[in-house]
């Protein structure tokens, strides 16, 4: 098995929106107590700690720097009030396509560069007709057109992961949080995380689902969910200031085994999605292999609006009339009973 790592998906320059000290050196750590077994306890009143505890806390519940980053006060508070410690003994498994609009899904490969391209002018050519419009190719999708070999590809897959050509660099992570057990289950927390840095060039509305093996099941009323975003704006005296937006998400359409959740994406320097739930498999299943599988599907043209349906280890994005977009997905495996 190997070493829990995040996966990124990212085009450009990765862009801090928030300056933290290095994993493993923040300094307020006298609110962290653990359990015999190694878990951050929770922590009581995780609203009035400052957001340096906090990140102490979820350091130290083996949250990477690269998800501090990511998560707004809210959500860190949220997870310091769980506690647990993150599972450490991981597969990751990761793809990307291009959904046209008649359904069809090709993977972004060197080798399917030419047919790709030739699958998004031929949308566009259907999406202008249908509605009426005059789109440029370069106009809808976020990659660049060259002058000889039509559009440049979308994704390649190098040996560290995979890198996406969009305007705005999308950054996907999938995270399994041990929180301890009953005297007949294991519970975990599932904590799926997408994160845009710059403003993507499409800002329609887009999903990030998540589903899992079905000896996990989740728990009722454990489902959390927020959007936010930070926008730098002129402050009228020569320089710039910030503005914030966040908001509650809801699951739509829930399973015992997945939930996803959709988002209109706003005009944000950064933007944040986070969901988790907390789950619980029998005891009798230690030693199994137990799966997280999380789907980010990003909207270019979509007239009709966007659902999805959840199986076990899979989200599926049903194909619909005029809408097209990229869809990318992280496989997180380890076995039930890891702590």
């Amino acid at each position: 098995m190997k070493k829990k790592r995040n996966i990124f998906i990212l085009a450009f320059l990765f862009l801090m929106t928030t300056a933290l000290l290095p994993n493993g050196a923040y300094a307020d750590t006298n609110v962290i107590n653990y359990e015999k077994d190694g878990r951050v306890k929770p922590v009581e009143n995780a609203e009035l700690l400052s957001e340096n505890q906090l990140d102490s806390v979820l350091d130290a519940i083996g949250l990477e720097e690269e998800n501090l980053d990511d998560m707004s006060k809210k959500e860190k508070v949220y997870m310091a009030s769980q506690g647990g410690k993150v599972v450490d003994e991981v597969e990751v498994e990761e793809k990307s396509y291009y959904v046209s609009l008649d359904g069809t899904k090709t993977e972004y490969t060197e080798e399917n560069e030419e047919l790709i391209t030739q699958k998004k002018i031929e949308d566009l050519k259907t999406y202008n007709e249908a509605t009426g419009e005059s789109l440029e190719i370069e106009n809808v999708y976020p990659s660049k057109v060259k002058q000889n070999s039509g559009i440049s590809l979308m994704a390649a897959l190098p040996k560290d992961g995979i890198k996406t050509k969009i305007k705005g660099d999308l950054e996907l992570t999938q995270q399994v949080i041990y929180l301890g057990s009953t005297s007949t289950q294991y519970k975990y927390s599932f904590v799926s995380n997408a994160h845009w840095n710059d403003t993507p060039l499409s800002t329609k509305t887009d999903i990030l689902g998540s589903a899992w093996s079905e000896e996990a099941v989740a728990k009722a009323d454990t489902f959390s969910g927020f959007w936010d975003q930070g926008k730098e704006i002129a402050d009228g005296k020569g320089g710039t200031t910030w503005t914030f937006d966040d908001k509650k998400l809801s699951m739509k359409s829930p399973k015992a085994y997945g939930q996803y959740v959709t988002v209109s994406l706003g005009g944000g320097d950064y933007q944040n999605i986070n969901m988790s739930r907390e789950v619980r498999v029998g005891k009798s299943k230690k030693g199994e292999p137990a799966y997280v599988q999380t789907t980010y599907f990003h909207t270019y043209t979509n007239i009709s609006g966007l659902s999805a349906s959840i199986g076990p280890v899979s989200v599926d994005i049903p194909s619909k009339w005029l809408q097209s977009g990229d869809e990318i997905y992280v496989e997180y495996s380890f076995t039930f009973g890891n702590t």
